[in-house]
């Protein structure tokens, strides 16, 4: 299996927008360990597999496996280095790995991943603006929001966590988020 371990992120020059970057797909697993099991997402097993520099998983990634922290951290900070100014950033999710055995990542792991991204754009990139949205990793189960057995939705719960827990409620405007699920910034245009 091949998962993309970081597609990240582009510094996009436009004549009405000035620069901003995009994120998406970091996919950040914690539990990613140096040597690791390549055949179990990198994380430390009872028996290692060699990875793509034959001693198991390497420091900083693994092309079979999610992104370790050092890897997100170190995108985030080459960012900062090739343009520390950017009008806005587009996160356009997908935080959470890709793993689901024995069970894939909980609600309380997702929001501690969307939080740490968030605090670390903030230390990095202080005032400015962060467009974020939601990708199919970002919600337990992935590939689909949360319901209960009798299919009541709970997308209103799960919305109220990212905005309290995942650091969503610190980058976004309160009135259409509650109301419509979305949100934008208005930016001015040079003139």
């Amino acid at each position: 299996m091949t998962l993309s371990t970081l597609a990240l992120v582009s510094l996009v020059p436009s004549a009405l927008a000035g620069n901003f970057w995009h994120i998406s797909d970091l996919h950040l697993d914690y539990f990613y360990s140096k040597g690791g099991n390549v055949s179990n997402f990198c994380h430390k097993g009872n028996s290692e597999e060699e990875g793509t520099a034959g001693q198991g998983a390497g420091p900083a990634g693994e092309y079979s496996c999610d992104s370790p922290k050092t890897l997100v951290l170190s995108a985030l900070q080459a960012m900062h280095e090739f343009q520390p100014k950017p009008d806005f950033i587009i996160w356009t999710g997908d935080s959470a790995p890709h793993w689901r055995d024995p069970a894939p990542p909980e609600e309380k792991y997702i929001m501690n991943v969307t939080k740490s991204v968030f605090r670390h754009l903030d230390k990095l990139f202080p005032g400015v603006p962060v467009v974020a949205a939601l990708g199919n990793h970002d919600a337990s189960p992935p590939d689909q929001f949360p319901i209960v057995p009798l299919g009541e939705n709970k997308t209103d719960a799960y919305y109220t966590a990212l905005w309290q827990q995942g650091a969503f409620g610190d980058h976004i405007q309160v009135r259409n988020w509650h109301k419509c699920r979305f949100h934008g910034i208005k930016f001015k245009e040079d003139g």
